[in-house]
């Protein structure tokens, strides 16, 4: 298991596995019915503050201190690709309802939404908040996402 603390959890949406990202830089698979950790722990570059499932099921992201989104296959996990575009540690990972994007909330305050398929920015980064973005989340249809920080929501059209 972890050997520090778990900063993040994210359902699977087969709704047998759970993932949790933890300070000990790894990002781990559990199945739910008993507990026991599913295949090799996943590897981040830094700790690990953040983790999502894609609903799609193709999909694990983790994001961190390293500044970047590790995107995982969910399935034999391993690391597709990196999105790099973050000045400080990324916080906070959402996908969006049908899968094709990713929003990130940074450290330093900013907001990006990134494409799955090809892993550009396709939106950011965006200003709005003062501290870190601890929270994420894409409306039911995805047309909006919000964003929460110490004081403040911020809701955005995506």
């Amino acid at each position: 298991g972890h050997t520090n603390a778990v900063w993040s959890v994210a359902f699977l949406p087969d709704g047998e596995q759970v993932i949790s990202g933890s300070y000990d830089k790894s990002i781990r698979a559990w199945r739910i019915e008993d507990g026991r950790e599913v295949g090799s722990a996943m590897r981040d570059g830094g700790a690990v503050f953040a983790v999502a499932a894609s609903s799609d099921g193709q999909w694990i992201a983790s994001g961190g201190s390293a500044k970047t989104i590790v995107m995982w296959d969910a399935k034999t996990h391993e690391k597709i690709v990196e999105l790099n575009g973050h000045s400080t540690g990324v916080r906070s990972l959402a996908f969006s309802p049908d899968s094709a994007r990713i929003v990130s909330g940074c450290n330093d305050g900013t907001v990006i939404i990134w494409s799955t398929t090809t892993g550009k920015r396709l939106l950011g980064p965006l200003n709005g908040h003062t501290s870190w973005v601890q929270c994420v989340s894409f409306s039911w249809n995805g047309d909006k996402f919000a964003t929460c920080d110490d004081r403040d929501i911020r809701v955005w059209n995506s």
